[in-house]
Parts: structure tokens; C-alpha cells; sequence
């Protein structure tokens, strides 16, 4: 299973990348939807920790994430920010 399938849409660097289900640690996404299947909405916060894609890592990440229209055409913003990151050996 493709752990970074729906990731490599929203990060560019991913989407030639053929690393398989490696992406590690943990994430909560609590949130609200709201409207109805024509137009749905989402506000929500993220918490991630210990995130790890071979060599990268970050301890935490903090965010928020509004997006409208999900069903149609997602609009919207994603927010974050990201404690003690390492990009290398």
C-alpha cells in the first residue's frame, strides 16, 4: 500500500519519488464538515509527531486547514507549522 498516494498531490517533491510506504509517525485531524454533498466544507486542526520520509524528519507539526467545495473543486488554505526539522543526515 501507497502510504504517500494522496500526499504527492499537495507536496510537488513526492511526485516523481518511488518510495513506497515510507512515510512514518503519527497525526490526528480533528475537524468539522459542514453543507451537503453538492458543496462541502471542512475546518479542521492537525497535529503530527515524529514524522520521518527517509532521511527528513519533524518532531511536530501544528496546523489548520479550511477548505470549501470538497466534493466539486477544493479551495481553500492549509496552514502550518513545523518544530525541530532535520532535511538530511
Amino acid at each position: 500500500m501507497d502510504s504517500l498516494s494522496r500526499l504527492r498531490g499537495l507536496v510537488p517533491s513526492l511526485a516523481n519519488s518511488a518510495q513506497l510506504d515510507s512515510l512514518y509517525g503519527s497525526a490526528e485531524l480533528t475537524g468539522e464538515l459542514t453543507g451537503n454533498m453538492d458543496r462541502l466544507g471542512l475546518t479542521g486542526f492537525l497535529r503530527a509527531n515524529d514524522v520521518r520520509l527517509a532521511t527528513q524528519s519533524v518532531a511536530g507539526i501544528r496546523g489548520t486547514i479550511q477548505l470549501a467545495d470538497l466534493t466539486k473543486q477544493p479551495a481553500g488554505s492549509l496552514i502550518f507549522g513545523a518544530d525541530t526539522v532535520m532535511l538530511g543526515p
